[in-house]
């Protein structure tokens, strides 16, 4: 017999489905970008795109984790919130990593700027790409009962429908459905 996640475990876990995803290609995708930079402009390049690897990663892991972390529940103005912050703190540390690295001696700025666009596009795609194959549900579904679940009937409610009126089926003749149109 399978249980069904509880809405507060399915945030966290759609997160963790995403990190686990992009985590390992983006790593290897900004490697392989170290190791170009390493053969075609030397070690102080190659280091300096491996430097640019590990803020990226770092970056956005941290992300993923601390929204896992953050988001208990699968209220849309919580996450919201939770992601702003998260994002502008994550923005804050950023900043404050590239102007403590300006001071770096032999530091290369494009090889810095390529790793992290590497990794940054094959993080997204990888994220993406692992959030569809997990299936997970981006809306509120109705039980097996055939009434709506708690989501859905707040937002209905919210938006002033009548909640009774969903629930119970209607059938409608061919002359009411042309009346309609």
């Amino acid at each position: 017999m399978t249980s069904t996640p509880s809405a507060a475990a399915r945030p966290a876990a759609a997160f963790r489905v995403m990190v686990r995803g992009a985590f390992v290609p983006s790593t290897v995708a900004g490697l392989l970008a170290a190791l170009g930079f390493l053969v075609v402009s030397g070690p102080g390049s190659g280091l300096s795109a491996l430097f640019g690897v590990l803020v990226a990663v770092a970056f956005f892991a941290s992300g993923f984790l601390l929204m896992a972390r953050m988001v208990r529940e699968a209220s849309p103005m919580l996450f919201m919130a939770a992601a702003l912050s998260v994002y502008m703190g994550q923005m804050i540390v950023l900043l404050l990593v590239f102007m403590g690295s300006r001071s770096i001696e032999g530091l290369d700025g494009v090889a810095v700027g390529v790793s992290i666009l590497v990794v940054a596009l094959v993080w997204q795609g990888a994220s993406m790409l692992a959030w569809r194959r997990a299936r997970n549900p981006v809306y509120d579904t109705t039980s097996e009962s055939g009434t709506l679940s708690p989501g859905a009937q707040s937002h209905a409610h919210a938006h002033g429908r009548d909640v009774a009126a969903q629930e119970r089926p209607t059938a409608t003749t061919s002359n009411q459905t042309k009346e309609r149109l």
